[in-house]
């Protein structure tokens, strides 16, 4: 959990900047953990579980990379909630995605969070 307090480029926050990132390869094999709050998959919309679903596989099965779901009822979940519920450890710096995310707020749209955002160290109840 370290590596999201750091400013290199090896995390990205928000369904938009996470799903990009995965597109990319960068939440896989060496390193890559997406972690995802369970209240994504207990949304009333089918269409949006499989969304969260689908990258949940597509990172463990396809990238090899490792999935942490957060108890939403748990700190480290609230905290990762207000995240927008999701957020990734990427295996290689994308120092693009922050762009990406600042022209989407220039249009209103998406978040513009920074990689000095915490989460404490908590993973699962377990502090790192």
């Amino acid at each position: 959990m370290n590596l999201l307090y750091k400013d290199d480029g090896k995390a990205a926050y928000g369904p938009r900047e996470v799903e990009q990132a995965v597109e990319k390869g960068a939440v896989g094999r060496g390193g890559g953990v997406l972690l995802i709050s369970d209240s994504l998959f207990r949304a009333q919309d089918v269409a949006i579980r499989r969304r969260w679903v689908g990258l949940v596989d597509k990172v463990r099965e396809t990238e090899g990379g490792e999935v942490r779901v957060l108890s939403s009822t748990h700190q480290s979940g609230t905290q990762l909630d207000s995240l927008g519920g999701i957020a990734a450890i990427l295996t290689f710096p994308l120092e693009y995605l922050d762009e990406d995310a600042e022209d989407a707020d220039a249009d209103g749209g998406g978040q513009n969070l920074r990689n000095d955002m915490t989460i404490n160290g908590i993973t699962n109840g377990v502090r790192n």
